[in-house]
């Protein structure tokens, strides 16, 4: 299992709060793992799934989909319960608020 946090560079730190890695590897694949209870967050994000499936569940609708491996994340108005597959790679970028925003427009 790995589950680590990496802050970026000087030069990044503006913009970037940091770099997530997890990889969980799960034997007993009989038994369906339990949900992660994932609250509103004022986050934004990109999301790599390396390996495995990602589901998320309208907790309100009870409302399941799958995700893509590459997925833009910003502000959920919801809270939702996140179900992964039993072996899961994922590296996440974590924005300072507002952050995202300001590199999509610097790209135009």
């Amino acid at each position: 299992m790995i589950c680590k946090r990496i802050l970026p560079g000087l030069e990044l730190r503006s913009f970037i709060k940091e770099y997530v890695v997890m990889h969980f590897l799960f034997d007993d694949i009989s038994q369906p793992l339990p949900p992660k209870a994932y609250p509103v967050n004022p986050e934004e994000a990109i999301r790599f799934l390396a390996l495995g499936k990602l589901h998320t569940q309208n907790v309100e609708t009870g409302q399941i989909a799958k995700l893509p491996t590459i997925s833009v994340i910003g502000q959920p108005t919801w809270r939702q319960n996140l179900h992964i597959s039993h072996e899961y790679l994922m590296f996440y970028i974590r924005f300072q608020p507002g952050c995202l925003f300001k590199l999509l427009l610097l790209s135009d």
